[in-house]
C-alpha cells in the first residue's frame, strides 16, 4: 500500500524531471529565437502556437484547458525573457502602443500623462505606435513589439469599453497607473460637403453614446454606421474621410484637431451630451521599463 511519504517522493522526483524538462525547452526556444533574429524573420507566430495548442488539445482530449493554459504561461515566459534580451540589445526607445490612430482620444491622453507626469519620463526616449485595435496592442505588448499600452477602460456617459473588456483577460500585463481626460467631440466633414450633404455618420459606439441627444436633436435626418476593423475608431474614419478611402459625403465623430491632422473641417463643436464628460484610461507594461 502506498504511503504519503512515498508519493510525496514519486512527486519530488518528477518535479525535478518537469524542471529539467522545462528547462531544456526554454533553452531551445531561446535558440529558435537567435536563428530569427539572424534571419530576420518575424520573432512572434501565432500559426506556430495554434499548430502546438491543436497537439495538445488532440493529445488531452478529456479536458484540454488545463493543458492549454500551462503552455499558455510557458509561452509567455518565454516571450517575455525574448523581450528583455532584445530591451538590452536595442537602444533605451520606450515604445508606447495605443489602441486608435494619430489624432485619436487615447493619442491625446497619453500625450497628456506624460506631460503631467514628466519628472518620470522625462530624458526617456519615446515611440508612439498607433496599432488601431484592442488585439493588435495587447499582442504587441505580449511580443515585445511595444513597451508600454494605454487604453480606455470607462467613460463618464458611455461607461465600460467594451472592445478592452473583452480581451483584457486574454493576455498578461501590469497596472503604471490610470490617467482621466475631458472629452470634446466634434462633428467632421470633408472640406468640399456642408452639413446637408452628409448621408451618414461612422461611429464607434462610445463617441455614439457620449452624443446621442445632441446628434438627435441637431441632425436627426442623419443615420448612423458602425464602422468595421479599423474603422472602429474616430481618427481612422477621419482619415477615410479626408483621403477619400470613404465617400465625401461620411461624417465623423472625433476631437476637433483630426481635422487639422486629415485636412476635414468642423461643422459642429461640443456634441458631448454633458460637460463633465470625462474617459478614463489605463497605463499598462509587463515589465517595469523604467527601472532599466
Amino acid at each position: 500500500m502506498e504511503t504519503l511519504e512515498n508519493l510525496r517522493k514519486d512527486i519530488n522526483w518528477l518535479d525535478e524531471e518537469l524542471l529539467s524538462l522545462l528547462q531544456k525547452r526554454m533553452k531551445l526556444t531561446h535558440e529558435v529565437w537567435v536563428l530569427k533574429k539572424e534571419n530576420n524573420q518575424k520573432i512572434y507566430d501565432p500559426d506556430r502556437e495554434e499548430s502546438i495548442f491543436a497537439i495538445l488539445r488532440k493529445n488531452e482530449k478529456k479536458d484540454p484547458e488545463w493543458i492549454i493554459s500551462l503552455w499558455r504561461e510557458l509561452m509567455y515566459l518565454s516571450k517575455r525573457d525574448q523581450n528583455k534580451i532584445l530591451s538590452q540589445k536595442q537602444d533605451e526607445t520606450i515604445r508606447i502602443g495605443i489602441q486608435w490612430g494619430r489624432g485619436s482620444f487615447n493619442e491625446i491622453a497619453i500625450q497628456d500623462f506624460l506631460e503631467k507626469n514628466r519628472e518620470v519620463w522625462a530624458g526617456k526616449n519615446i515611440e508612439i505606435i498607433y496599432l488601431y485595435t484592442t488585439h493588435m496592442v495587447l499582442e504587441s505588448l505580449n511580443n515585445g513589439s511595444i513597451d508600454v499600452w494605454i487604453f480606455a477602460i470607462a467613460n463618464s456617459i458611455g461607461w465600460l469599453v467594451g472592445e478592452t473588456l473583452d480581451v483584457l483577460g486574454t493576455y498578461r500585463w501590469k497596472l503604471i497607473a490610470t490617467h482621466e481626460i475631458e472629452i470634446q467631440h466634434s462633428l467632421l466633414i470633408h472640406p468640399d460637403r456642408n452639413i446637408s450633404d452628409i448621408s451618414e455618420i461612422m461611429w464607434h459606439d462610445q463617441a455614439i453614446r457620449q452624443c446621442i441627444k445632441h446628434l438627435e436633436t441637431d441632425f436627426p435626418w442623419i443615420p448612423y454606421k458602425a464602422g468595421n476593423w479599423e474603422l472602429t475608431d474616430n481618427a481612422a474614419i477621419a482619415r477615410a474621410v479626408g483621403n477619400g478611402s470613404l465617400p465625401k459625403n461620411t461624417g465623423s465623430i472625433g476631437h476637433r484637431s483630426l481635422a487639422d491632422i486629415y485636412g476635414l473641417k468642423v461643422a459642429k463643436e461640443n456634441l458631448q451630451d454633458r460637460d463633465d464628460n470625462r474617459t478614463t484610461f489605463c497605463i499598462v507594461w509587463i515589465d517595469n521599463i523604467l527601472t532599466q
